[in-house]
């Protein structure tokens, strides 16, 4: 089922987002140290990062609170991509309860387990989320009588944006 461009192109840009400030802040926290005035230290810029993460993560779940009431349910109905589907609400799922246990449950020596874990499912995210687009595409087109171009009627709010 397409959704709205407008919808879309907030989901990506939030994604992206996300994506990179949670590996920015992997990479700073795992990687770099700076000599400060008693020794090795974090990064300066470790903390703005992870709090730039955590709107983003913030956001991102706004965003796929408007997909759970749209898109999962019509395309559920639909019963296309379905495994596809169910792996992206797993891995968003997996996300949201990872990055919640590092903030609020995990103690010192889980701290980096779990963070290994959070990186490692959102390096997936964006790979499963191509392959869900593409395989909706495929089906798409699949559908789509030759020398027809795909209509955007199948949303009922995709003139909106």
């Amino acid at each position: 089922m397409l959704m709205p461009r407008w919808l879309r192109r907030t989901i990506y840009g939030v994604l992206a987002s996300s994506w990179l400030t949670g590996t920015t802040f992997f990479v700073l926290s795992r990687f770099v140290e700076v000599e400060g005035e008693f020794g090795p230290q974090k990064h300066p810029m470790q903390a703005s990062v992870l709090a730039a993460h955590g709107a983003c993560a913030f956001l991102m779940l706004l965003a796929l609170g408007a997909l759970w009431t749209n898109h999962v349910p019509a395309a559920w109905r639909s019963r296309r991509s379905r495994r596809l589907g169910i792996s992206l609400v797993s891995i968003t799922a997996l996300m949201a309860i990872s990055g919640w246990v590092l903030y609020y449950a995990a103690g010192d020596t889980l701290r980096p387990w779990i963070g290994n874990l959070h990186f490692a499912i959102g390096v997936s995210l964006p790979v499963a989320l191509a392959c869900h687009v593409a395989a909706g595409r495929r089906s798409r087109r699949a559908r789509t009588p030759a020398g027809e171009a795909p209509t955007r009627a199948a949303a009922p709010d995709a003139t909106a944006g």
